[in-house]
């Protein structure tokens, strides 16, 4: 298995085309089917910080707490 040091040290960069072109492809697939929430935590996702992911952990904690309080409504 290779370890995350291992991993991340092979990923090379992304220019901005092709950060752009990814985005344009995925909104084309995905943009009118994904909800906003769906759509918020993939870009919280793609825009944390690699190394400790802090505000993705944030946003994960808030999300679980407004699906726990959706859930309590619904029932």
């Amino acid at each position: 298995m290779v370890s995350q040091e291992e991993e991340a040290v092979n990923l090379k960069p992304v220019d901005k085309i092709s950060y752009n072109i990814f985005f344009k492809k995925f909104n084309d697939k995905y943009g009118d089917t994904l909800i906003k929430e769906q759509k918020q935590l993939i870009s919280v996702y793609l825009t944390s910080d690699s190394d400790s992911r802090t505000s993705l952990r944030l946003f994960l904690e808030s999300e679980v707490g407004r699906l726990k309080e959706a859930i309590s409504n619904a029932i």
